[in-house]
């Protein structure tokens, strides 16, 4: 049986993840409740690309990406990117809130390069996080360069049927 989609927990999804912290990975027990009828699945949450005028996130400007889910859905690990107007590496801090059960993934925006991993090392979440169909998901990106614009893009990654 999956897990319930009405977990709700008292303290922010990630408030786990210090500045730097080990590797942290969903439980065998709980992988292994979903079965065989799921398949992987990824969604952007933000990307500028979509979401923005332009396609850049200004420098020190705020970014905002909003996605509904139509179906049910775990989301297992996070991704994102960031790349500056020059072609540098980006950076930009960021906050993720789901709307339907009114809660924050954070108590403050954190880090990019803290809190997301790359497609080549990704952040992996300690328990799956469900989404109900229809569940919703905004994520608020501030591009910290002083003076470059930036193209930002952060990914859910996880399982549905």
């Amino acid at each position: 049986m999956p897990p319930t989609l009405d977990i709700v927990e008292a303290r922010p999804l990630l408030s786990y993840r210090p500045w730097e912290s080990r590797v942290a990975l969903p439980s065998a027990a709980e992988i292994e409740a979903l079965g065989d009828e799921y398949m992987p699945y990824a969604f952007a949450v933000f990307d500028s690309a979509s979401m923005v005028d332009g396609g850049l996130v200004g420098a020190q400007q705020v970014g905002n990406g909003y996605v509904s889910q139509p179906e049910e859905c775990y989301v297992t690990h996070l991704v994102g990117s960031a790349v500056n107007s020059d072609g540098t590496a980006g950076n930009f801090v960021l906050q993720i809130y789901d709307v339907q059960r009114q809660a924050l993934w954070t108590p403050q925006p954190l880090n990019f390069s803290n809190m997301l991993g790359t497609a080549k090392k990704p952040f992996w979440l300690k328990h799956l996080y469900p989404l109900p169909a229809g569940g919703q998901l905004e994520c608020q990106v501030t591009n910290l360069s002083a003076t470059l614009s930036c193209s930002i893009q952060v990914v859910c990654w996880g399982v549905r049927r």
